[in-house]
């Protein structure tokens, strides 16, 4: 007897899609219904609450530690990058009471740089090229030069508006630091980031940032639940301290 297949209902559909067993292509919305869906997203997030935030002046910086242990990286990674003494610091579009400085805490909502651009230089020759592959092809004789990345941020605010108002783009540009495998930042642009101007600021791209963006939140929250329950283990433990202290305690 031949089988029947019949057309999965709407709801069947919807079902699939509650039930986690299929899942929605950011990048099939419309503009105005993903711009839509990030304000609704950014619109739930506490700013004031979630924990991660680091000023800008370390925002950007990061130092691994010595790869003497470990295996040593390759002449085309960055091992550490820092702010030279001199770093410049470009704003843009901010109102007043919005305005960014090096001690403004920021978090960031991207998995690594959302965008980068290097160029690498080959060992005793003036040779540069932008292309990693050929850089790769170098060996050891190659090193990454100069470069520059962006990341994709939200802002703690000094006053009380929402995440969807507080995003920010932060662009930075580096230098290697001769004889050495470290970088200096010689300088960062800060700029907000409207949800309007979301889709075209990022173009090709905008689907797997807004994606990575939620995931990011995502990672912050369970971050924040983590040193909250922290917290609260250690306060449980002291407020049953001073429970035994006042109840063996009489002042008469």
């Amino acid at each position: 007897m031949a089988s029947v297949t019949t057309t999965p209902s709407s709801a069947r559909g919807l079902l699939d899609y509650v039930l986690g067993k299929k899942m929605v292509r950011f990048g099939e919305l419309s503009s105005e219904e993903g711009e839509e869906l990030l304000r609704d997203v950014l619109r739930e997030v506490d700013l004031r609450e979630l924990r991660g935030f680091r000023p800008l002046k370390e925002f950007l910086t990061f130092s691994p530690g010595s790869f003497t242990t470990g295996p040593q990286p390759h002449t085309l990674d960055i091992e550490v990058l820092q702010l030279s003494d001199s770093v410049e610091l470009t704003t843009s579009d901010f109102s007043s009471d919005a305005a960014v400085a090096m001690d403004t805490h920021l978090l960031s909502i991207c998995r690594g740089w959302v965008r980068g651009q290097a160029i690498y230089r080959r060992h005793e020759s003036d040779l540069e090229t932008s292309d990693w592959h050929e850089a790769h092809s170098w060996g050891r004789s190659a090193y990454r030069h100069r470069g520059e990345g962006e990341i994709l941020s939200l802002r703690r605010p000094r006053n009380h508006t929402g995440a969807d108002d507080n995003l920010l783009v932060v662009r930075f540009w580096y230098e290697k630091v001769p004889q050495k495998q470290e970088y200096l930042i010689s300088k960062i642009e800060a700029m907000p980031l409207p949800i309007g101007a979301f889709m075209e600021y990022f173009g090709e791209i905008h689907s797997r940032i807004a994606v990575e963006m939620i995931w990011e939140l995502r990672t912050a929250y369970a971050r924040t639940v983590s040193e909250l329950e922290s917290r609260a283990t250690y306060f449980r433990r002291e407020a049953g301290k001073f429970e035994r202290f006042s109840e063996a305690l009489s002042y008469d």
